[in-house]
C-alpha cells in the first residue's frame, strides 16, 4: 500500500521523496518476461495506490535492505539480519535464468524440443497410416490385369501391353521431414547433455579412449546437479542447527558412555551448556549421503578400500592394528541382506578360551603366513661381497682361517 509505506515512520524520508505509486499499465514489453516472473504483471484490481518493494540480502554487512522496485533512489530501510550465516533465501536450481532470481529445471530447457519432437512424429504416424499401394490398369486392359492378378511368383503369362498395368503407391513418410526428426533428436540429445550416454544406451564413440571420454563429461553434469542438492540441503541444515542453538526453551535429553565400565556421563543439550554464538565453532555442514548409493556399490567400497590398505597392512601391524573378521562380516551380511551368512560362520571368544574377562587383550581370529622367495643374482650385492671379504680380511690378520663358508667364497669369485 503506498499510503503505508509513506506514513512509515522508519523509512527513509529522503527515499520517500522520490517514490510514486507503481501502476501495472506501465510494462515495457521489452520487460514482460521479467514481470511475469517477478510478480509484477496481474490481473487483481488495485483499489488503491501500491508500490511494489524488495528486500536485498546484503551478505557483506549480514543485513536486509528495502528498496523501491524500479526507482533510483536510496533504501528505504536496512535491517541487520539475526539468522544464520547462510542467509534468508535459499535456492535449489539446477538452471540459472539470467536476470532472474527464480532458477528452472533442465526439463523446461527441453519442453520446445520435446513437443516438436512429438508434433513430428504425430505427423510422420498419420502419413504412415495414409500410406496406399494401388494396383492399376489402361481402359481394355482387363485381361492382362486379371491374368497377373491371378499369376504364381515365376510364372510366365502373356499379356497385350505389361505398360497398360501399373502399381501405384500413395502417401508415407515425408523423407525431408523423416530427416528433420533426426536433426531434432540429435538436438535434444546434445542439449540434455548426451543423455543417450546419461541411460547406458550404447557406445557413443569409435574408440574407448573416446568413450571415456564422454563418460566423464557426464560424469561432470551429474555431478554438479549433486553438488547443487547437497549445498540446499546443507544451508537448510544449517539453519536448523541456528534455530535450535537459539532456542532457549529446547533441551535433548543425552548420555555418553565411558569406554571399558558401565558408567554413563550426562551430555544433555541444554540452555546452560551452549557457550558462545554458533558460528564461531566453524561447523560445515556436508550432507553427502543425500546421493543414494545401493548396497551392491557401498559394498564394492568396502573392498576397494580394503584392498587400498593391504599393501600398508605391515604398517599398520607395527602400530598395534588387527583385522576384525567379525565385523567385516557383519557388514558384508547386512549389505547383502544375507543374515545366515552370520550363522554360516562363526568366533571362537579367544578370552573365554583362555578364562579371561572382557578386557583380556583378544588376539585376531585371522591368521596369515606369506613365504616369499627372492631371486639373487648369483654374484652377490656390492654390500654382501664387501661383507665377505672384511671377513677374509679379519681372519687373516689375525693369522686364522677366514670365517666364511664355501658358498659366500663362491659367490665372491663369480662376482
Amino acid at each position: 500500500d503506498f499510503e503505508k509505506v509513506m506514513d512509515e515512520p522508519v523509512y527513509n524520508r529522503a527515499a520517500k521523496k522520490l517514490l510514486s505509486p507503481t501502476s501495472k499499465n506501465q510494462i515495457d514489453d521489452a520487460d514482460f518476461a521479467q514481470e511475469i516472473a517477478t510478480g509484477g504483471a496481474v490481473d487483481d484490481d488495485e483499489l488503491k495506490p501500491m508500490l511494489w518493494l524488495m528486500d536485498v540480502w546484503v551478505a557483506e554487512n549480514k543485513s536486509i535492505a528495502t528498496f523501491a522496485l524500479n526507482v533510483d533512489a536510496p533504501p528505504l530501510i536496512e535491517r541487520d539480519w539475526t539468522g544464520s550465516q547462510a542467509g534468508p533465501y535459499k535456492f535449489l536450481g539446477l538452471g540459472i535464468v539470467p536476470d532472474n532470481l527464480v532458477p528452472i529445471s533442465p526439463a523446461s530447457n527441453l519442453k520446445g524440443l520435446h513437443d516438436l519432437a512429438n508434433r513430428n512424429y504425430r505427423k510422420m504416424e498419420k502419413q504412415a497410416d495414409n500410406q496406399r499401394t494401388i494396383n492399376a490398369y489402361a481402359p481394355g486392359g482387363e485381361e492382362d490385369a486379371k491374368a497377373m492378378r491371378d499369376a504364381k511368383d515365376g510364372d510366365w503369362i502373356k499379356v497385350r501391353n505389361p505398360r497398360d498395368i501399373n502399381q501405384v503407391r500413395m502417401g508415407g513418410v515425408d523423407p525431408g521431414l523423416q530427416g528433420f526428426q533426426m536433426v531434432v533428436g540429435e538436438q535434444f540429445n546434445s542439449l540434455a547433455g548426451n543423455i543417450r550416454a546419461m541411460g547406458g544406451l550404447g557406445q557413443q564413440a569409435a574408440t574407448l579412449g573416446q568413450e571415456e571420454i564422454i563418460q566423464q563429461n557426464v560424469s561432470r553434469i551429474e555431478a554438479d546437479m549433486h553438488l547443487a542438492v547437497i549445498t540446499f540441503a546443507g544451508e537448510v541444515i544449517t539453519d536448523l542447527g541456528y534455530l535450535m542453538w537459539n532456542d532457549q526453551n529446547l533441551e535433548i535429553p543425552a548420555s555418553i558412555k565411558v569406554p571399558g565400565s558401565d558408567i554413563y556421563v550426562d551430555s544433555s543439550w541444554r540452555r546452560d551448556k551452549r557457550v558462545g554464538d554458533l558460528e564461531e565453532y566453524g561447523l560445515k555442514v556436508v550432507p553427502y549421503s543425500t546421493v543414494y548409493k545401493p548396497p551392491s556399490q557401498l559394498l564394492n567400497e568396502l573392498f576397494s578400500t580394503i584392498d587400498r590398505i593391504a599393501p600398508l597392512w605391515p604398517m599398520f601391524q607395527a602400530s598395534g592394528a588387527t583385522l576384525d573378521a567379525q565385523e567385516l562380516l557383519d557388514q558384508i551380511a547386512d549389505l547383502l541382506d544375507r543374515p545366515e551368512l552370520k550363522r554360516i560362520i562363526t568366533f571362537a571368544v579367544m578370552a573365554d578360551k583362555l578364562g579371561g574377562d572382557e578386557n583380556t587383550v583378544r588376539q585376531s581370529p585371522v591368521t596369515s603366513r606369506e613365504t616369499i622367495r627372492r631371486n639373487v643374482p648369483t654374484g652377490g650385492t656390492p654390500e654382501s661381497r664387501a661383507s665377505i671379504m672384511q671377513q677374509i680380511l679379519a681372519g687373516a690378520a689375525g693369522g686364522g682361517s677366514p670365517q666364511v663358508n664355501g658358498q659366500q667364497m663362491a659367490s665372491l669369485g663369480r662376482g
